[in-house]
């Protein structure tokens, strides 16, 4: 009996994608909540004046960097298997 690719399937693979894009807004948001937090705390004394004029501590960009580096990565680690899923439901 061969296996039919139904409505479910599909729903299934835009679920899939609709959660990863979720996931990774969510970590946005809370990234950019962190990032806003500090910059209300900011203190001047003994950053650079590139930092001071953007209110950006080094722990902020290197806040960011690892937000971005962690979606990347989560992407990287979940995109192959949602690709194979697909393929397999297309014709």
């Amino acid at each position: 009996m061969a296996d039919a690719v139904g409505p479910q399937d599909y729903a299934n693979v835009a679920v899939g994608a609709i959660i990863a894009a979720s996931t990774f807004l969510v970590g946005k948001i809370i990234i950019e909540n962190i990032l806003q937090s500090r910059r209300e705390h900011f203190d001047r004394k003994g950053q650079p004046p590139a930092a001071v004029k953007a209110k950006e501590t080094t722990g902020d960009g290197i806040l960011k960097l690892a937000g971005t580096v962690f979606s990347i990565w989560q992407i990287s680690q979940q995109l192959p298997e949602l690709t194979a899923e697909a393929k397999k439901y297309l014709p």
